[in-house]
Parts: C-alpha cells; structure tokens; sequence
C-alpha cells in the first residue's frame, strides 16, 4: 500500500528594514516660525509612525511566509472529526492530532514522517520515508500504517483494539501496542522485525525479515507468527497461545503459563520451550529441533 507525493517546499529569507525619521529645527527668537515648525515636527512625527508601522508590518508579513515555507510540513489538529495531510517536504512531516475520528497522512518525507494522535478512533498514515516513518497513537480503536522507510518503521500504539502495519523498512520494523485486542504486522524489512504486545487476545505476525523475527507477547490467548528470516524467536506469556515458527535456520519458542499450541516448520535447528500448563508440540520436518521436557505433548511428521 504505497502512496507518492511530490512538490518539496523550500523556505524564503525575511528581508530586513530601515526606519528614517526627520528632523525640524526650529528658531527660538520667532514664536510663529516656532508654531509652523512644531507642526512641521508633529506631522514629520506622525509620518516617521506611519513609516515604523508599514516597515513593522512588512516584517512581520515576511516572517509568516518563512514560517509557511519552512523544510518542516508541520500540522497540529485538536478538533473532532478531522483529516491531517502533510505531504512532500524536504525534510521532515509532521502530525499532531488531538481527540476526535481523525485521518492522519505524512507522506514522502526527506527524512522522518511522524504522527501523534491521540484520543478517538483514528487511522495514521506514514508513508516513503528517507529515513524512519514514525507513528504514536493513544487510547481508542486506531489503524496504523508506516511504510516504506529507508531505515526504520516504528509503531506504538495504546488503549483499544489497534492495527498496527509496519512494512518495507530497509532495517527494522518495530511495532509496541498496548491492550486492547490487537492485530501487528511486521513484514518485509531487510534486517530485523519486532513486535511487541500487551494485555488482550492479540494476533502478532512477524515475517520475511533479512536476519530475524521476533514476537513478544503478555497476557491474553494470542495468535504469533514469525517465519522466513535467518532466526526466528517467539516468547509469549500467560494465557493460551498458539506459537507458529518456521522456514528459517533457527528456531526458539519460549512459552509462558497456559495451554499452548506450538508449530515449527522447515527448520534446521532450534529450541521449544513450554512452560506450565499443559501444552502440545507439532514438528514438521524439522527432525533437529530440540524439545524441553514440559513439553506434554509431542508430533513429529516427517
């Protein structure tokens, strides 16, 4: 899910000013020449105020054109029921959105794209990155997106039932959700993918990674993936889970309290782990990866 912008900013320079202000002389001898001159001097006053306010407000016009025309796109939203979109600076994009259903986009940044969002059912939007896509939304039901980043994509989101997607960095995705019952996806990255999630029944997907996959996952029965990459790691904790692992060199299952489902794939090596409760092991063509004893139950298939 790719978007391209274009048009980059660039910034204009204020142009200074320079006030003049005329002088009345006057003879002390003559009191009408005295009058005429001190009115001259009043209107000459008068005209040098008028000079001093047209040179200020010049200024101060120049100055909100270098604030409009800066290599920062910077939008902040505190208003319900919004859409934010910044789009192709040179540098950085930048959102910030308070409570509300907002629809967030920073797109095609020189260097970072970044959104925060904070209350309401949001969807964020991070897209074609020079350097990191960045993305922090807070309580409520978001949908999260970073995408195409030349060096990370990073997610963190809060409260609610989130879905978070992280994709095509060129080193790692890393996505952090809180409760809620959530969905992660970190796929595509050309060293490692993250995730991490907490309370709540959350399904984790971590593949296709240059090096490694990893999931760590709290309390709920969660639903983890992490497949295709050199190493493959899933630690996950209470509640009844069902790990799946695979297609790699190396696999390492370290699983927590509950009754838990376990599956390697295609792997050369590795280690399960299952911890308490009473949990079952399937292995399927991976005749070398290795069993822990509290392992209850055990499937090879050839």
């Amino acid at each position: 899910m790719l978007s391209v912008y274009c048009l980059p900013l660039f910034s204009l320079s204020t142009r200074g000013s320079t006030n003049f202000f005329p002088t009345a002389y006057a003879d002390a001898k003559e009191k009408p020449q005295k009058s005429t001159d001190k009115k001259n001097e009043d209107k000459s006053s008068g005209n040098s105020d008028k000079d001093t306010k047209s040179n200020d407000e010049e200024k101060s016009n120049n100055k909100n054109k270098d604030d409009t025309n800066q290599d920062s796109s910077t939008k902040t939203e505190k208003h319900s029921d919004e859409s934010n979109s910044v789009c192709c600076s040179s540098k950085d994009n930048k959102i910030h959105s308070g409570s509300g259903d907002d629809t967030n986009d920073a797109e095609n940044a020189g260097r970072d794209n970044k959104v925060s969002s904070g209350g309401g059912d949001d969807s964020n939007e991070a897209f074609l990155a020079g350097r990191d896509n960045k993305v922090s939304s807070g309580s409520g039901d978001d949908t999260n997106f970073a995408d195409t980043a030349g060096r990370n994509n990073k997610i963190s989101s809060g409260g609610g039932d989130d879905q978070n997607f992280a994709l095509f960095a060129q080193k790692d995705s890393k996505i952090n959700s809180g409760s809620g019952d959530d969905s992660n996806t970190a796929e595509f990255t050309g060293k490692s993918n993250k995730v991490s999630s907490g309370g709540g029944d959350d399904t984790n997907a971590a593949e296709f990674a240059g090096k490694s996959d990893r999931i760590s996952s709290g309390g709920g029965d969660d639903f983890n993936t992490a497949a295709v990459s050199d190493k493959d790691k899933i630690s996950s904790g209470g509640g009844d889970d069902f790990n799946r692992i695979g297609f790699d060199e190396a696999s390492k299952v370290n699983a927590g309290g509950g009754d838990d489902r376990i599956r390697v794939d295609s792997t050369l090596s590795g280690k399960i782990n299952c911890g308490g409760g009473e949990d079952s092991v399937t292995l399927n063509n991976s005749p070398d990866v290795k069993i822990s004893k509290n392992c209850e139950n055990v499937i090879t298939t050839p």
